[in-house]
Formats: structure tokens, sequence, C-alpha cells
């Protein structure tokens, strides 16, 4: 078969970016998207701060590049519309550019899989108790008031990491293209001299995702987001390609120019 092109971004967080820029940003993104040449865009998460905008967004672009978009949801993509977040998360689920319980298969030789992933306070647990850590999420990370869940946070990052188990055992003999929102190694966790940021890494994903990883050779590429600070393609790390390279907050760039950050924030994966 012809090469295929994937074109990778995460936390584009288009609805606060307008917000931030009083102005609609999709047709910068737009405009940054019919630059490029690929065959498939993937996107690792928080694309906005609903499960509803996030699937009318990803129809746009479907309808105005004719390209195809694969999908998982971030934090800010479930938060909840109805009783829970499961509703949001089921919602993305369903659209046809969910990867959620749909390994995407390239070819024979090649497959996607992803999930959102979440977090289960690992990287917080050597400075406060996970006791703490709840207690304090009320005050110190917005998901405490919209993603409603109804079981511990920890129970969320077992059932997802228990199906990531389950697709890796199936497609051992692919080379696999893995995605999901959350940091799955420690070494991109940023730490500092501030006590609460600290206590707020508690919630940026778990590395029982990289020592699972670490299992599986035929894995050729990690994709994450959550994290806003810009790592680009780090090539070799623990004998896989990652990629984490996340648009983040308009206030965070280098530039006010939406479109010209959007181009940075893209990456290539050639099957």
């Amino acid at each position: 078969m012809l090469d295929m092109k994937i074109a990778t971004m995460t936390d584009i967080h288009l609805d606060t970016n307008s917000l931030l820029l009083k102005r609609d940003v999709f047709p910068d993104l737009l405009a940054a998207l019919k630059e490029i040449i690929y065959d498939i865009l993937l996107i690792t998460g928080d694309l906005s701060n609903s499960s509803r905008t996030s699937i009318n967004i990803i129809n746009k672009i479907q309808e105005e590049t004719g390209k195809k978009v694969l999908f998982i949801p971030g934090n800010h993509d479930v938060t909840k519309f109805a009783d829970t977040s499961w509703d949001s998360y089921n919602l993305l689920k369903e659209h046809e550019s969910s990867l959620i319980d749909k390994p995407f298969i390239i070819d024979e030789d090649n497959v996607i899989i992803g999930d959102m992933g979440w977090y289960d306070y690992s990287y917080a647990l050597d400075i406060v108790p996970s006791s703490i850590i709840k207690q304090r999420k009320k005050s110190l990370w917005d998901d405490a008031k919209y993603v409603k869940w109804q079981m511990d946070d920890e129970q969320v990052f077992e059932m997802i990491l228990n199906k990531f188990k389950n697709q890796l055992e199936e497609h051992k003999d692919k080379k696999v293209i893995f995605v999901n929102h959350f940091i799955p190694y420690k070494d991109f966790v940023t730490y500092s001299s501030d006590g609460e940021w600290n206590l707020c890494n508690a919630f940026m994903g778990s590395d029982k995702i990289g020592k699972l990883l670490d299992l599986h050779s035929n894995i050729n590429y990690v994709l994450f987001g959550h994290t806003h600070r810009r790592y680009g393609l780090i090539e070799d790390y623990r004998g896989k390609n990652v990629i984490c390279n996340p648009v983040g907050y308009a206030y965070e760039w280098e530039t006010e120019d939406a479109k010209t950050e959007f181009l940075k924030c893209i990456n290539f994966i050639t099957i």
C-alpha cells in the first residue's frame, strides 16, 4: 500500500482559546490543516470543554478538509452534561472518530490503540498521601467540579489500564501507535519548589501506563498531552518514539497568531 501520513495534535482547547483571543479560532485551525499534507488527523484529547462541542468540531474538520479524524478524549472533553461524565465519555465513544474500544487497523502490520487514560495520584504519592490529595483536589483541580465519575479516580484509571492491557495483548503481533491523553512517564512531569504545584501532579497521569508500554517492544510511537509543555518528538525514549507537542492556552504561546501556533504543534507519523 501507499504510505499513510498521520498528522498529530493535542490540547487544542479550541473554545477556551477562542474566548482568550476574543474571536473564533476554528478558521485558523482549518487554515493550518489545509496548509499541510496528511491522510489522517489524530487528536490526543482536550479539543474543547464539552463532548458535544468536540464532536461538532471533529465533524466540521472532516467536512471542510475531507480528511478522517481519529480522536481520544481528555479530561476537558468529558465534563458532564447529564448525570455523570460517563455520558460524555460514551457519547464520544460512539462517534465515528473514536478510538475508545475500537483500535484503528491501518493495515495488516500496523494499528492505532487509544483511549482517554486517567490518573491514580502516583506522581504525588511520595509527597502527600492519597487522602490529602482527594481532599485538596476540590480546591485545586477543576476536574473535581466538572468531571463526575461516581467512583474513585484510581478505579477509573484501573478500568482503562485493563482495557489497554487487553488491546495490546490482542495486537501484540502488530506495530502499535499508542495514544492516551495523560502523562505515562514520570520524566515528563514538571516538579517545582511550589508544594501546591507538586500536589497537582497527582492529576497528571500514571507511570503504570509507562511500565505497561515498556513490556511491549512492538509499540513504535507513544502519544500524549495533558501537560502543556511542548516536548515535540523524542526519538528512542525507552525504545519508543514519544510525541508530546500540545497547543495549550493562548497565554502560554510564544506568539499571538493562532495559525502559527497550531502549525508548530503538528507532528507527523508516516506508515
